[in-house]
């Protein structure tokens, strides 16, 4: 690393950790305004005791958020990245972890952070965890700022791992979903990583954390105060249902997923069970609606034939799903004024039973499914040879199916 480069990183980190303590100086501030007295009469000798928990915990929150906001938009280790790396290969999280920790900007970085953190006040980001020592640790004031630095420090540093291996491990879905985007008829790209996307993100970080401060105490005790009205006015079982039912509303989205996967697998017994088929090794089928988790699978032998089927699912089907020879990837999109703003992926590996043709099943299925088929990036129908494994929908399959049909033309 040369001598530039080393004060380059110095500043950003310096940079990274003041926007830190201005955050968190603002949390803390508006936390304590948004304690309105009327919730202050009902937490009575617990007010101090619940804004000093709620400003440490949301310092925390606060610093990863920063940390994977600057790790994102490095320019320099995003170019030596999309130069180097082979987007194809995914690292298992060790070996992505000691590459972090060799390289020289995680070190020049974590050396500063820690510097500061050690070296500044602790009202500096983390006067709530200060308070919380010196009320309930029962040591000198030296030891105490040393403990909480140590603690503090680790912390930090493991958080700033996580946040550089998070980045790279976006930056690979990135391009692998740019690369099986090439030749697709979309709408304009995000913003590419760098000071100018860093700047719009910073931004929108900090007004949702002040946000979350000065409007989070108001929503929760608005929620609890209607919920111990209804419990003296009726009793507390209604007001347990009034909760379930206010969570099954956030919670409908996977729900219905988890139903229709249930209605699958009934309708793939019914189908077998008449046709003579023979139909097992059900595994993970409703772990697939969830993010991240992995594909579903079972194995159907009809007309002699074995199918090792793999069933993998969108939960929002207004996102786009890329599917490649190898896994799926999940495209999330959030627009300003109809551009891009910000492009989430997840990808989920595609799992086949050991023996048979591979029959890829989506569902639920959303409205738009790309594949790359020969080079060629298309929207996906049902009968497409994806890699190794042909793509069918539920309602394709299960006709298919019934009709013995399957990888015929």
């Amino acid at each position: 690393m040369t001598y530039k480069r080393f004060f380059w990183r110095v500043g950003r980190t310096v940079l990274l950790y003041g926007w830190f303590i201005g955050l968190s100086v603002l949390m803390a501030a508006l936390l304590e305004r948004g304690l309105l007295p009327q919730f202050r009469a009902m937490l009575s000798w617990g007010t101090t005791l619940v804004l000093w928990i709620g400003s440490t915990v949301l310092s925390f929150f606060a610093l990863y958020s920063c940390l994977r906001q600057f790790a994102l938009n490095d320019t320099e280790r995003y170019k030596a990245f999309s130069e180097g790396a082979d987007i194809a290969v995914k690292p298992c999280w060790r070996d992505a972890a000691r590459a972090t920790v060799k390289s020289p900007a995680f070190l020049c970085e974590t050396v500063v952070l820690v510097a500061m953190i050690m070296g500044l006040p602790t009202g500096a980001g983390w006067a709530g965890l200060g308070a919380l020592a010196e009320t309930y640790l029962p040591l000198p004031r030296v030891l105490s700022r040393l403990l909480i630095g140590a603690l503090v420090s680790l912390i930090g540093t493991a958080l700033n791992l996580s946040a550089h291996i998070s980045a790279e491990a976006n930056w690979r879905l990135d391009a692998r979903a740019a690369a099986m985007k090439q030749g697709s008829v979309g709408g304009k790209r995000a913003m590419a990583p760098g000071w100018r996307r860093l700047l719009l993100y910073a931004f929108f970080v900090s007004l949702g954390y002040t946000f979350l401060c000065l409007a989070g105490p108001m929503v929760v005790f608005a929620v609890f105060g209607l919920l111990y009205t209804l419990a003296g006015f009726l009793s507390w079982q209604v007001a347990a249902v009034f909760a379930g039912l206010f969570l099954l509303l956030l919670a409908h989205r996977y729900l219905r997923a988890l139903r229709a996967v249930r209605r699958f697998k009934k309708d793939v017994l019914a189908v077998c069970r008449e046709a003579g088929y023979t139909c097992s090794g059900f595994s993970h089928l409703y772990g697939s609606v969830f993010p991240g988790k992995r594909c579903g699978t079972f194995s159907v032998v009809a007309g002699g034939k074995r199918y090792a089927c793999c069933v993998a699912g969108a939960v929002r089907r207004g996102n786009r799903m890329l599917i490649t020879g190898n896994d799926c990837i999940h495209e999330y999109v959030f627009r300003l004024f109809k551009r891009p703003l910000l492009c989430y992926y997840h990808s989920t590996s595609l799992d086949f039973p050991a023996d048979g043709e591979r029959i890829l099943i989506v569902h639920p299925a959303p409205y738009t499914i790309m594949v790359g088929t020969d080079g060629v990036v298309r929207e996906g129908v049902t009968g497409d040879r994806v890699g190794k494994s042909i793509l069918y929908t539920a309602a394709n399959f299960l006709g298919c199916l019934a009709r013995d049909c399957i990888g015929k033309n």
